[in-house]
């Protein structure tokens, strides 16, 4: 595993879940998202860095493309985590689970 993607797997606790509630497995490894992107001036640092899987990573990438308002929601939600650099909080948690809710409803989330 990367250096940096097992500090921040233990920085935020990351263990079956991505911060899309997408499930971790041998298949859908964890990636490094970069929040604020590096081709437009974002750092490759932890507050950063959201842990998604290889599939969250994919989906929220369309996402960008055909669904902006939803990948906002994300990208906003992905800030206020790493800005903590603790475990998300259950409020987090109820905002990832609405979220899922609406990238199911728009055919983006995997079960």
């Amino acid at each position: 595993m990367d250096n940096r993607l097992a500090k921040i797997t233990k920085i935020y606790d990351v263990k079956n879940r991505d911060w899309m509630l997408y499930r971790v497995s041998h298949k859908n490894y964890l990636t490094i998202h970069h929040i604020h992107e590096r081709v437009n001036g974002g750092k490759n640092s932890i507050d950063n860095f959201a842990p998604l899987t290889k599939q969250a990573h994919r989906n929220l990438n369309y996402m960008r493309e055909h669904c902006q308002d939803l990948y906002e929601e994300y990208q906003q939600l992905f800030r206020d985590i790493a800005s903590t650099k603790m475990p998300p909080t259950e409020k987090h948690q109820d905002t990832m689970r609405l979220l899922r809710i609406r990238a199911q409803e728009c055919g983006y989330y995997e079960k």
